[in-house]
């Protein structure tokens, strides 16, 4: 409600906000309250099975929004100029280019390749299993992690390397 109004609000708090509309744009009456919870939700409960019919990581929505807020608050306030030349677009998911113009910035985040290989295995028993064939460990969006949290599973690349977090 308001969103682009005003930019008083912190943009942490309109983040927080704008994201959990979303989540309920995607999935109504959804408990989740990021995008990150969501695509956890959509993943394990089978409506969305692989990465690509997930929806956007809370990392890279961050600076859609924020980009939004921007180009909606400039839209309002188009014909007042007191309230839009002093805003600095880089709080706003912008950056300067090497010519002294502001560009969008890229919301990319380098995942390794070995990390992206989920499994939909319960035990990961047989050597069918996505991540034990590719010789990586399960991670928290294998099948395998939401059946028996981690201490079932039979790939043996779980016990060669040390868990991996992803930082948000």
């Amino acid at each position: 409600m308001n969103f682009g109004q005003t930019l008083s609000d912190t943009p942490e708090d309109v983040l927080l906000k704008a994201e959990e509309y979303l989540v309920q744009v995607i999935k109504p009456n959804s408990q989740c309250t990021t995008m990150d919870s969501l695509r956890y939700d959509l993943h394990h409960t089978g409506k969305a099975a692989d990465i690509q019919s997930l929806p956007p990581t809370s990392h890279s929505i961050k600076d859609q929004i924020l980009k939004c807020l921007y180009t909606t608050f400039l839209q309002v306030h188009c014909m007042d100029e007191t309230q839009t030349s002093n805003i600095d677009p880089q709080m706003y998911g912008y950056t300067t280019d090497e010519h002294g113009h502001s560009v969008p910035t890229r919301a990319y985040k380098s995942v390794p390749d070995k990390i992206a290989v989920t499994c939909a295995c319960k035990e990961c028993s047989t050597k069918r299993c996505l991540c034990r064939k590719a010789g990586v460990s399960c991670c928290k969006y294998c099948k395998c992690r939401s059946n028996c949290q981690g201490t079932v599973c039979k790939n043996p690349n779980n016990l060669l390397s040390v868990p991996v977090q992803i930082d948000k």
